[in-house]
């Protein structure tokens, strides 16, 4: 059995809070793909779309969720009559998936401790 100080390291490290908006796989890959982008970049839907292989309805539900959590923003630009939409991650997803990933690394790290 380990110290009572081993274990309560390892609890510690299990209460790393995980951000609930990017819980989600999907999410949590889209907001990935985005933060790699170098700064000032973006990608368009279709981009996303090919990218991530996800249907239209999923990849938009899911545009949606991170736009509205303040960690996406939408811009739209026009070629002719046909409007594209690129993404680009905000200051506070980018600092949003930093914590998260934070998080699982240290469920990972209590993993390997036990």
């Amino acid at each position: 059995m380990r110290p009572d100080t081993e274990l309560a390291a390892v609890a510690e490290l299990l209460r790393s809070p995980f951000d609930p908006v990017l819980v989600d796989g999907v999410r949590l890959r889209l907001q990935a793909a985005l933060q790699g982008l170098p700064a000032g970049g973006s990608l368009s839907f279709t981009g996303l779309r090919r990218l991530l292989e996800l249907t239209d309805g999923n990849l938009g539900m899911h545009l949606k969720v991170l736009v509205e959590a303040g960690y996406v923003e939408p811009t739209h630009s026009w070629r002719g009559r046909r409007r594209t939409t690129f993404y680009a991650p905000t200051a506070a997803g980018r600092a949003a998936l930093e914590r998260h990933v934070a998080a699982l690394q240290a469920v990972i790290s209590a993993a390997k401790a036990c």
